[in-house]
């Protein structure tokens, strides 16, 4: 697949998976179960074939997906103020984390610096849980700050703070997939902009969470199958 038609799909992908959305209440309620649970499936999948043809970024990228959806999924209730905290501090766990991946080379899974970034990534995770359940002050001061007072940011939970990491993810981002073209970072960036777009979600429904996370851990999935059948049965130089 070409690499700039790769981009297409990607993009074409997010706008067809929030288009989808719409249909949810169409689907027939015995397989609504099967919607809820399919993230986790997903996330074996991901995990198996990762492992099969030793690409360990689709299984760090599945790994932080799965975890922001189990937060959402059973973080207990928040007042006001904290919920607006947690919803901040998941979308910096997830851009600074997704901006990583990007410059990450394979390693290898296994492997001692693969081992510590798995152990990285659960840290982090712990780390952002205790501070949204503590409402740790000076965490919260970060995340309520004005960083530029002439800069007015009103866009849904978004806070000035978590809008300039997200800006700054995404020209990070966009500058390694200028340096060196990779399909699973473009993958990878349209997944993490279809999270955000689930956590802006106001009513947090269970089946459009399930359905968009399920988006996001899809589409590396189609990336690595995609690529893989590239390289063993096609060849660039001949285009047979």
């Amino acid at each position: 697949m070409n690499k700039f038609l790769s981009l297409i799909f990607h993009i074409i992908f997010f706008v067809l998976a929030i288009l989808s959305l719409s249909f949810i209440t169409k689907i027939p309620v015995k397989y609504l179960p099967i919607i809820e649970i399919l993230p986790f499936l997903l996330v074996g999948i991901s995990f198996i074939l990762g492992y099969k043809f030793n690409r360990s970024l689709i299984i760090y990228s599945s790994l932080i997906f799965i975890l922001v959806y189990v937060y959402i999924l059973f973080s207990g209730p928040f007042k006001s103020h904290q919920q607006l905290l947690s919803l901040n501090s998941l979308v910096v766990f997830l851009s600074i984390n997704i901006s990583l991946l990007c410059f990450y080379l394979e390693r290898g899974i296994l492997t001692t610096i693969g081992i510590i970034r798995f152990i990285f990534i659960f840290i982090q995770a712990a780390g952002f849980t205790w501070l949204v359940y503590t409402q740790y002050p000076q965490w919260q001061n970060l995340i309520f700050n004005i960083v530029i007072p002439a800069l007015e940011i009103k866009l849904s939970y978004l806070t000035q703070s978590t809008f300039l990491v997200i800006l700054l993810s995404i020209i990070l981002i966009s500058s390694s997939y200028l340096t060196r073209i990779n399909p699973f970072r473009s993958a990878i960036f349209v997944s993490m902009m279809l999270l955000l777009y689930a956590i802006s979600l106001p009513n947090k429904d269970i089946l459009n969470l399930s359905v968009l996370f399920s988006y996001a851990l899809l589409l590396p999935l189609i990336t690595l199958v995609g690529e893989s059948y590239k390289m063993a049965f096609m060849d660039d130089l001949t285009n047979l």
